[in-house]
């Protein structure tokens, strides 16, 4: 297994992370109302952190960092510039947010931008979403049939409904159980909804890249080499692994969580969610591992 791209594959997860939390979290928001917006209070704080720590990772995989900021100058070529823009206007934009929550005197200072707040949240989100796709475009090179497959993008965005879906539910129990009064009901049938459809939907893309890989995994190169002899010597067990660990994860949630947040239990439901943000993060960076490892040249 390729474990030497551990650099890239903690990036792109947090980064995808991040996005599918703030558009997870704002779906909600938009049916919710005040209900989701205690109830995801510091996600800004942590979807910044989540970008500024996977940029900050991204780095240890360049030969010279200082160059990194140069890439930008190929946004007509190269989806990799794209990457870099995208993400800089994800993590940009999100820095702003969290100035707005953590220092209140900057919108008495400058009044207008408490107004722009919403138009910055939607910013953000379209910016996270950009940035996901564009993390997929760059690995979908010809000379690499595993990855210049649809199996890519729904890799990507299956990671980000599912990593985000599980950070928001987290996030969610752990303002819950803290300062949410115990007489008080659930949080709503939106905000759980929402949570669900990010699992359901995180879920569905990953089992749906399954038969794309498969199709991929039959190509020789000169070598005599495919997806599928790698997958033979990383073994069978660890590539099922990569698929059992999230649905781990999702179980744990929905049999645990879910009533907790009901009140139906004894609220303690913030340890479990990290158990299983924790099964599901495990997952992904094991799959992502093997998506690194199935890096074989054809036609060269």
């Amino acid at each position: 297994m390729n474990t030497a791209e551990w650099p890239l594959a903690v990036f792109t997860l947090v980064v995808q992370m991040a996005a599918g939390m703030m558009v997870l979290s704002e779906l909600a928001r938009m049916r919710a109302g005040a209900a989701a917006k205690r109830l995801f209070a510091g996600r800004d704080i942590v979807c910044f952190a989540l970008g500024a720590v996977g940029m900050l990772i991204s780095l240890a995989h360049l030969g010279n960092p200082l160059h990194s900021p140069f890439t930008i100058f190929h946004l007509g070529q190269s989806w990799l510039s794209r990457e870099v823009l995208c993400t800089g206007l994800f993590v940009a934009t999100l820095a702003v947010l969290v100035a707005v929550r953590v220092f209140p005197p900057l919108t008495r200072t400058i009044p207008f931008l408490a107004r722009l707040v919403p138009l910055i949240t939607v910013l953000s989100c379209l910016a996270g979403l950009a940035t996901v796709y564009a993390m997929a475009r760059v690995y979908m090179l010809v000379t690499v049939p595993a990855w210049n497959s649809p199996s890519t993008l729904l890799n990507f965005f299956g990671a980000a409904f599912l990593l985000g879906s599980l950070g928001i539910g987290l996030l969610a129990s752990v303002n819950w159980t803290v300062s949410v009064p115990a007489d008080e009901k659930g949080p709503g049938n939106w905000v759980i909804a929402t949570i669900l459809l990010g699992l359901a939907l995180g879920l569905g893309l990953k089992f749906a890249e399954i038969p794309f890989d498969l199709l991929a995994g039959a190509q020789h190169n000169a070598r005599g080499e495919s997806i599928l002899t790698i997958l033979s010597d990383i073994g069978m067990p660890v590539f099922a692994l990569r698929l059992v660990l999230p649905v781990l994860a999702s179980a744990l949630f929905l049999r645990v969580l879910i009533p907790a947040f009901k009140r139906d239990g004894n609220g303690l439901s913030a340890p479990l969610a990290v158990f299983a943000l924790f099964f599901g993060m495990a997952g992904e960076f094991l799959g992502r591992l093997i998506f690194y490892s199935t890096h074989i040249l054809m036609g060269l």
